[in-house]
């Protein structure tokens, strides 16, 4: 019996010894966050998040306030009638542009009213519709992040200092490549989705069936321009309302109006004024690059500050070159046919007079 104690002993002993160790270990070494891989956590996210991504049809209306300082026509309503990804129906109103879109698959019936369709309420459209841009590339950004109930975490394919609505400066060839998503708790949500044509925070989460949905939506624009779209109504899909969703006739592409973004090569090979050579061989580190959006005709209706090599000194300028940036002429931007508003990033060297 004896020998049969000093056997155990030594061993309990031990134990009780690591035990004790571990707890210390512990406390001056906590275990990490748990992690999700990025593209399960984007995936996870939009499931969570993301109305369209769920599986209840539903009936949404956003209204979209700007803040006092903000232009008066800068305030529309979003209304959205979702069975699924191929059949939906979307109506805009605002002062200056509104749309009926009516998708069933391959057949779209459009209506609009005013010749250009702003950057501003496509934003709002497009975050409803796909909260993260370019999904695939930013699910192939390779890493996992932290999940947890204080984790907050980004995924980017750039530099994310860099975007279009950045107050930013920050060096980078093409700024129109650059994506970015933010997590936040442990679900995750989605917090915030960045690129180069659009800023988008999402907030007040509150539930919606099996979904924890954001109620508020900030379009977050340069010159800390910040539009506020509130859901003031999200309920299911009335049966009675899915006749609203059935096409009645079909609008070919160039009748609709189309929106998509060019390189800055493609768009300065259809610059038609100013023709200033500055403008066409910016200096390196010595550049202001713009966000611009033209309608169907090439006029350029919107512009906005994207980046600057040269800090203040382009920054004090800026007002003027973006009022002499609308302005500019391109020709006709047409792809296949069919005539599109065009965007894209311009480079302005420090030499230009903005006149």
């Amino acid at each position: 019996m004896r020998r049969l104690l000093t056997l155990i002993l030594p061993g309990t002993a031990s134990i009780a010894f690591f035990l004790l160790c571990g707890c210390a270990l512990q406390t001056y070494f906590p275990p990490a966050d748990p992690s999700l891989p990025n593209a399960v956590a984007i995936d996870r996210a939009l499931h969570v998040c993301s109305l369209t991504q769920g599986e209840q049809p539903f009936h949404l209306v956003l209204s979209i306030a700007p803040p006092e300082h903000a232009p008066a026509d800068m305030s529309a309503q979003i209304e959205l009638f979702w069975l699924n990804a191929v059949t939906y129906r979307i109506v805009i109103r605002s002062r200056d542009f509104s749309q009926i879109r009516i998708v069933n698959g391959s057949v779209v019936e459009e209506h609009d009213t005013g010749g250009f369709y702003p950057r501003w309420i496509q934003n709002f459209v497009d975050a409803l519709l796909n909260p993260v841009p370019s999904l695939n590339a930013l699910r192939k950004v390779p890493g996992a992040i932290p999940i947890g109930t204080a984790a907050h975490a980004c995924i980017s394919t750039a530099d994310p200092a860099l975007s279009a609505v950045s107050d930013t400066p920050a060096q980078e060839q093409d700024p129109a490549r650059m994506e970015r998503i933010c997590f936040q708790d442990a679900e995750p949500k989605i917090v915030s989705t960045l690129s180069f044509s659009r800023s988008i925070w999402f907030d007040d989460f509150a539930p919606f069936g099996p979904q924890l949905v954001p109620y508020t939506l900030v379009n977050a624009l340069p010159a800390k321009l910040r539009l506020r779209g509130h859901i003031i109504r999200l309920e299911r899909l009335a049966q009675a309302d899915e006749k609203l969703l059935k096409t009645r006739e079909l609008t070919l592409p160039p009748r609709q109006m189309l929106t998509t973004l060019v390189s800055e090569s493609r768009a300065r090979s259809l610059l038609l004024y100013p023709s200033d050579a500055s403008l066409h061989v910016p200096q390196a580190n010595d550049s202001l690059t713009i966000y611009v959006r033209t309608d169907r005709s090439g006029h350029v209706r919107e512009a906005y500050r994207a980046t600057s090599d040269n800090g203040a000194d382009l920054y004090a300028t800026q007002d003027s070159v973006l009022r002499r940036a609308l302005t500019f002429q391109f020709k006709p931007l047409v792809i296949n046919g069919i005539p599109f508003q065009m965007e894209a990033p311009l480079r302005i060297s420090s030499k230009f007079n903005p006149r």
